[in-house]
Parts: C-alpha cells; structure tokens; sequence
C-alpha cells in the first residue's frame, strides 16, 4: 500500500518525486496546504530518491492526511475498499463494450502480472465463452501469458475445471471454435485437465473427435485415442476396435499412465508384468509419484482388476502430507480405490481405518458423474451405508441421466463377485 500512496501523492500534486528540489517542493506544498512538517530528506528516502528505510508513523501519517485520510490506517481501509473491485469491474465494463484491443492490453501489461492473474483470467474467458466471442478467445490464447508454464498445477487445476465446465456452450457449428480447440494453450488449460468422462456421450466425445482429426502434436493425439478409447469402452462397442497408443518418455506422467492404463481396459494377460515395466521405467529412488498412477488407478475401478488395485497398492508410497492441490486429489482417488479393495476382501477393519480420513467429495471433479457411481456401487455394499439411501436407485438414476449402457444394475450387484 506504500508504493498506492507514493502513487496517489505523485498524481494529486502533478510531478514525481525524482530529485532534491522536487521533495523539497513537496515538503513546502505540504507545509501551506496542511500545516504539517514532512522533512524534504525524509521525503527523498520515501520516494527513492536516496536509499530508502522503513518509513515512520509520522511520515505515512502525514502523506495520508495530505491526500485527504485521517491518517494511514484510514488510508489503508478506505483506498482498499475504493480499489477492491476496479479491475474486475473494468473486466466487465471491456467484455460487454466489445473493447478488445483495450482488454488483450490489460492481460498483457496488467494483470498478468498480478498473483491472483488466474483468477481474473476465469472470469475473462468463461464471460467470452458464454457471449460466444471466438475471436477474441483465440487471440488471448495466443498470448504468451497464457502459457501452461505461466501458471502452478494448483492453478491450472482450477482454470481447466472451471472453463472446462462450459466446453459444453461451445457452439462446434461455427468454425472460430474450431481454431480456439486447436489452439495448444487452449488444450493445455482446458481440454487436458478436464477430462469430462461423464459427458462422453454428449459434447465431450464431439470436442476429442474434432481435435483428433485435425490436431498434429503427438501428445494430445495420445490423449485423445485415450479417451476415445474409454468411451468405446462405456459404450459398450465391442465390435469396435480399439485405438493403439504409443509410449514417449517425454509424455506427462499422468499421459503416461493413461497410455499404459489402455492395457488394462484391453484385458492383457500379463498386465502385471506390463506394470512392473512401466514402474521400471519411470521410478525414482524404487518410488513412483502418485500422478503416475492416475488412469491405472481408474482403469482398475472400471474394470474390476483387483489384481491391479492389488499392485498399486504395493507400489504407492501412503503418505497424505501432499502441499499441492491436484496430488491431494490424487491420493482422494487412491484412498477410495483401496477402499473398493478391501470390500472385496471383506476387511471391514482397514474400511473402517481409511474412513477415518476419507470423505467422498474431494475427487477429480471432471470425473464426477462416473465416480459417484462407484460410491453407489460401494455404499450399496458397505454395512456402514447401505441403510442411509437407496443407492441402486440413485445408480441407475445417474446412469441414465449419463447415458452410458455400461452402468447395468448387473454391473453394480456383482461388482464384488
């Protein structure tokens, strides 16, 4: 707030503070307008002008009272409530007035630089998305602060989830969406981190079919074969064939899994073997982080490989002390995979142990729909649960309302045969 009153001092008296004789300008403005003593040499300090030290009381004090506050405390209260929404409703006010040069200037000469850049960056692009502004969503993920290294996994995390959940507004009809979903900062902030399983037989199938067909970069083309081949599985196609995925030691670890994971929805025989090479492969110091395990850990669920869940379990460091976001997310969707493992072998103990810990709402949430079907699949089989609600019921009712056919109530009786 020192840098917003030298700022708010520099403007009300019309010159900056760079020299002697302009502080002590300054020092006699303030004498005559307020009848308050500020000594030039302190103003020189305060503004830079000469190495500076912390300023006084008296000094923000005295500069506040000069521009109109009780003194600095009443500064920091009313300028901060004057500035809180500024950006935000300038934001608005650009979107709405179609002053996109004016707005494309502001992320790249403000706002970019601000911590909470991802913030603002959520409200910008899901407002343009909903006012189908193509044009102007392709030009700001051609900037270069949009760039997935521009932002942490945490953030990243929330930008593609968030914008991730209106894909389903995009128009496909008109072609400018088609350059937005092509564009490589758009597939890294939203396509590839919400991976919406629960729509494959809506939009979602539709966005990965486009991409694939007109994508070039290697890594997304694996991705999408990924997730096309979950769908085939969903669907229950199973005179279709299958995509085939090829590994790149460059890949993601989380693409990693999913290419690897492909053996597991294939049903190959020696899947074990297969897993303990791509552990081989990628470990480090006989340590697998737990991003690696991501789609195995899914695909084990779908399919009802307990044998895999049984490996993941042996090769997963357990501890919960995750500093970041996404890998506590992760260790949520291994907690509930171990849990499903242990109903099978009927050790209510270890249940009961990880339940201590555990809530169902702190999944990936662009997989939610599917997972809440192995909570109903597991409440309906758990003691603990199965009195609270009718969990069949709510089962075939979200499976419906998905739309997959693989959700059969066989599938939900004899999850566990």
């Amino acid at each position: 707030m020192e840098l917003k009153l030298k700022k708010i001092t520099e403007n009300k008296i019309g010159f900056k503070i760079t020299s002697l004789s302009e502080s002590k300008r300054l020092s006699e403005i303030i004498l005559i307008s307020h009848d308050l003593n500020l000594n030039y040499n302190t103003i020189r300090r305060f503004f830079g002008v000469v190495k500076s030290v912390k300023a006084s009381n008296h000094t923000l004090d005295t500069l506040a009272i000069f521009n109109g506050y009780k003194n600095y405390n009443d500064f920091l209260i009313s300028f901060g409530l004057q500035d809180k929404w500024k950006t935000e409703l300038l934001i608005i006010d650009l979107i709405h007035e179609k002053s996109d040069k004016e707005l494309l200037k502001l992320i790249n000469e403000k706002i970019h630089l601000e911590r909470d850049f991802y913030i603002k960056f959520i409200q910008i692009i899901r407002e343009l998305i909903l006012i189908k502004n193509y044009k102007l969503l392709v030009k700001i993920f051609k900037l270069k602060q949009t760039q997935q290294i521009y932002f942490s996994f945490d953030d990243l995390l929330l930008i593609g989830i968030s914008i991730g959940k209106l894909l389903k507004k995009i128009n496909l009809e008109n072609t400018e969406s088609h350059k937005l979903l092509l564009l490589k900062n758009f597939q890294d902030l939203v396509i590839t981190i919400n991976v919406d399983y629960s729509n494959l037989n809506t939009y979602y199938e539709k966005v990965i079919s486009l991409i694939y067909k007109n994508s070039k970069r290697k890594d997304l083309l694996e991705f999408c074969k990924g997730v096309l081949n979950v769908n085939i599985y969903l669907q229950n196609k199973k005179n279709q064939q299958f995509y085939t995925l090829t590994y790149n030691d460059n890949f993601h670890p989380i693409l990693k899994s999913r290419i690897y994971s492909q053996h597991i929805l294939k049903n190959k025989i020696d899947i074990i073997n297969t897993l303990e090479n791509y552990f081989i492969l990628n470990k480090k110091e006989d340590e697998l982080p737990i991003e690696y395990f991501f789609e195995i850990i899914f695909s084990s669920i779908l399919t009802k490989n307990f044998k895999v869940m049984d490996w993941i379990i042996k090769k997963v460091n357990s501890h919960r002390n995750y500093n970041q976001f996404f890998k506590f997310e992760h260790y949520q969707n291994f907690i509930f995979m171990k849990l499903l493992f242990h109903r099978k072998n009927n050790d209510s103990l270890s249940i009961d142990n990880l339940l201590e810990y555990f809530t169902f709402n702190d999944f990936n949430r662009s997989y939610r729909g599917v997972v809440d079907q192995y909570i109903y699949i597991f409440k309906h089989h758990t003691n603990n649960f199965n009195k609270e609600n009718n969990y069949l019921d709510l089962y075939l009712k979200n499976s419906e309302k998905m739309n997959l056919p693989f959700f059969t109530k066989k599938y939900l009786l004899t999850y566990f045969d």
